[in-house]
């Protein structure tokens, strides 16, 4: 796993939509979802489980995804379960490809903004606009790019006062370290890999370098993730597993979460084909 152009799309959606999309749903390509075919549109209907009880659900709320034909994310929708959207974003592309901009509406919460990129071969410029009550405040990120694509440095700005600076080291491809400074503190993270090149650990390092806090995962043939461990260093571990439901296409159509064995939540996936 390495960041790369296609990745560098962060939605600021736990900030002013109260919710933060799982980890794949930040990336811009239909291959980094592990999905198979021609898709026009991914539909997720996600639903609390009341008491460990599979038929007794609650509706939380639905994500819609839709890619061009050449598997380009180009609209993300989160409807509330009256089916109210919540939170959109558009993202347009050059005829080459190269991510042109983002319009972000969180609809009612005060922080729609609208991001353009600037692709160049060595760094990536990002700039956002805020609209409602934080119109006028300029912020832009700086992508500063390896010989491969991969990103070594973002640095957030913030008017003329840099906020945040992440650095990233790879081996072989793969992701290895994350530094995450910014005026207040600063995070280390350290990554471990399969043999398959799977993330299967991400750890929070202390200044001493122990580690403070863990996550490791387990997959399924297919790469979907299996299980998910978490724990603060001699605190009792967390452990989430899923099990998966698939299509003759081999893309998973149900999802099932449980927590320390605890049925909690459930996903519905729609996929349509062009």
């Amino acid at each position: 796993m390495k960041l790369t152009v296609d990745k560098i799309i962060v939605t600021v959606c736990a900030v002013c939509c109260l919710h933060f999309p799982s980890g794949a749903q930040f990336e811009t390509k239909l291959s980094e979802l592990k999905v198979k075919g021609n898709v026009k549109e991914i539909q997720d209907t996600e639903y609390q489980v009341i008491d460990n009880n599979y038929l007794n659900l609650k509706e939380e709320r639905m994500v819609m995804l839709s890619f061009d034909k050449k598997g380009n994310k180009t609209e993300e929708k989160y409807l509330s379960p009256e089916k109210k959207i919540i939170y959109s974003s558009e993202i347009k592309y050059a005829t080459s490809g190269k991510l042109l901009e983002e319009t972000v509406n969180c609809f009612g919460f005060g922080k729609d903004f609208k991001k353009t990129y600037h692709v160049e071969s060595k760094k990536i410029t990002v700039h956002t606009v805020y609209e409602n009550e934080d119109a006028g405040v300029k912020h832009y990120s700086e992508y500063a790019l390896n010989p491969d694509g991969a990103v070594a440095k973002r640095t957030d700005w913030l008017g003329n006062d840099k906020i945040m600076e992440i650095k990233y080291t790879y081996s072989k491809g793969l992701l290895q370290t994350e530094t995450n400074q910014t005026a207040e503190n600063t995070l280390r993270f350290k990554y471990e890999y399969n043999k398959k090149g799977e993330p299967v650990k991400k750890s929070e390092m202390a200044t001493d370098g122990k580690i403070v806090y863990s996550v490791a995962y387990t997959y399924d043939s297919r790469g979907n993730v299996l299980s998910e461990t978490s724990s603060y260093t001699g605190e009792e571990k967390t452990v989430i597993t899923y099990k998966y439901v698939y299509d003759s296409k081999g893309n998973w159509t149900e999802k099932q979460e449980k927590m320390n064995n605890n049925l909690f939540s459930l996903t519905k996936r729609n996929i349509t084909y062009y």
